[in-house]
């Protein structure tokens, strides 16, 4: 028992470095800029929108009760800024520069969530302090942290990180030796907290069901137990996602919109590489671990989790959907898990296995981490230069903008004329695709509440423009909108660039749109741009 006791003596110490070893991945390896994925900056636009009180797509972007609570330190210290450089416009710039300016107002509001990061963790101090068997949670957050999906595949603390952080939490309440009640209400409180930060740990809910009915001695005090979660976890779940109350009929209109959205050239071979490598061969070798060191008698639990995470990845990759990023980063999750219950009561004789498996499972870590550096240290200098190459345009240029690129580019820098049409275009056609049912197309099955699927997501861009009049909408370029395909007829606009004239700069995610111009390619939040037009 030598391990357990190293773990007694310098748990607390190793959680601290672990902490500190995460925070210097993401700021040295380039998870500092929300740039590195386009859902980081999607996830603050949502809190500002909400603040703003502009609709927004619920399921994908919901402002939950944490980020409106952090809000207000986002704001101070915004205004502290404010008052620093003497702005003259101070609260207007800052209400346009939050949805479309410079990244420090991002990088404010990921402070504050990683203050409630380290809350969370607060509560793991004290589970250590009480907890016979330290080791367990010690394993856990190690196999959290090193998941490829918090350091790499995602950086929105509010909705991976924060959410599996919470789910830990819960997970391991349950996982306990001796479950109470008290357990079994912070572990439903913890399971509303992660769904109010990310909807779709609800799949969670058959595993949790398991370990009660395993945790609880007697089937009359398992229904009892499941019960007593259950209520506590609804009032948690509408505490942290008001949209359940405060806009009941949206939420599950954009949830069975969603749901049925199919990705371009779906591919189950390739989307399931896709998520072995996100997930990392560390999730099976947890597995493995996890079995080879349980005793006969305890060994049926990491074969439940075995199955159920793999059917989970197996139903995940079969959906199709657009959004299956939001049913994937639940998978690791699991992993951390695996090795918890490695580290419970065990069978003699393991320290050899134990060895073993420990050794492959840091060199695979330490691999993966070094990769993922590599990966964004190189992305990092590839990102944000489109902006500055159109704010070298000269004056009065018509930039011919795929709708789909309004949220990735500053529109400070088109005239507020300019910001007009595209705000009639974008309302206009949302009008017509609404009364035609149109909006949310289906797209090869059958999609669930389609004509609302993505109404909020029109909503949001037209107030997001109407808030860059108000603001700064005040540059000197010509702002043109079209869209390719069915999104031509979604937002009303034009189905290909009307250039008139050789100086028009065309901005597109596709070559599709260009004859024989010389392109430039620029890396965009989520994919290549490529355009045309600009000087050499």
């Amino acid at each position: 028992m030598q391990e357990t006791e190293f773990l007694k003596k310098w748990g607390g110490a190793l959680l601290v470095g672990i902490f500190g070893i995460l925070f210097l991945v993401r700021v040295f390896f380039g998870a500092g800029s929300q740039f590195l994925n386009g859902d980081e900056l999607e996830l603050m636009r949502s809190v500002g929108d909400r603040f703003l009180g502009v609709p927004q797509t619920s399921l994908a972007w919901p402002a939950t009760t944490i980020q409106l609570l952090l809000f207000p330190i986002v704001f101070l210290l915004t205004a502290v800024e404010i008052v620093s450089v003497k702005s003259a416009d101070g609260l207007s710039n800052f209400l346009s520069n939050y949805i479309y300016g410079p990244e420090q107002y991002t990088i404010a509001l990921r402070a504050t969530l990683m203050i409630a990061i380290c809350a969370v963790s607060v509560q793991m101090f004290r589970q250590l302090k009480a907890d016979e068997d330290r080791s367990k949670w010690i394993i856990s957050i190690v196999a959290l942290c090193a998941s490829p999906i918090f350091v790499h595949q995602s950086y929105m603390i509010a909705g991976d990180s924060l959410a599996a952080l919470l789910m830990l939490v819960c997970l391991c309440k349950l996982v306990s030796p001796r479950v109470e009640r008290t357990d079994i209400i912070w572990a439903a409180i913890a399971f509303g907290a992660a769904i109010g930060c990310r909807a779709t740990f609800v799949l969670y809910i058959p595993l949790i069901l398991f370990l009660i009915i395993k945790s609880v001695d007697g089937r009359r005090n398992s229904i009892q137990s499941a019960v007593l979660f259950g209520a506590v976890a609804l009032l948690s779940i509408i505490f942290f996602l008001p949209a359940i109350w405060m806009d009941p009929i949206r939420l599950l209109k954009s949830i069975l919109g969603n749901a049925g959205r199919e990705g371009v050239d779906f591919s189950f071979s390739e989307r399931m590489m896709t998520s072995l490598v996100q997930i990392g061969p560390w999730t099976l070798l947890a597995m493995v671990w996890a079995i080879l060191r349980s005793s006969a008698e305890r060994r049926m639990f990491p074969i439940v989790l075995v199955i159920y995470g793999s059917l989970l990845l197996m139903f995940i990759n079969t959906l199709g959907v657009v959004y299956d990023r939001y049913y994937l980063m639940i998978v690791p999750m699991f992993a951390a898990v695996f090795f918890a219950v490695g580290f419970l009561p065990r069978k003699e004789n393991s320290h050899k296995s134990s060895l073993i498996l420990s050794s492959l499972g840091v060199g695979i870590v330490l691999l993966h981490v070094v990769w993922i550096g590599r990966l964004d240290m190189r992305t990092l200098d590839r990102i944000g230069r489109l902006d500055e190459a159109l704010i070298e345009l000269p004056s009065g240029t018509v930039v011919w903008m795929d709708v789909l690129f309004v949220n990735s580019v500053d529109m400070r820098m088109f005239d507020r004329e300019s910001i007009d049409e595209a705000i009639l275009s974008v309302s206009g056609g949302l009008q017509g695709s609404l009364s035609q049912d149109k909006i949310g197309a289906p797209s090869g099955r059958e999609t669930l509440g389609s004509p609302f699927a993505f109404l909020e997501d029109e909503l949001a861009m037209i107030a997001r423009l109407r808030t860059v009049r108000r603001g700064r909408g005040d540059g000197q370029l010509k702002l043109k909108l079209y869209g390719s395909g069915i999104f031509s007829e979604r937002y009303g606009v034009a189905l290909n660039p009307q250039t008139t004239s050789s100086q028009d700069v065309i901005v597109s995610p596709t070559k599709d749109v260009f004859g024989d111009e010389k392109l430039r390619r620029f890396e965009s939040l989520s994919e290549p741009i490529y355009v045309s037009g600009l000087p050499e």
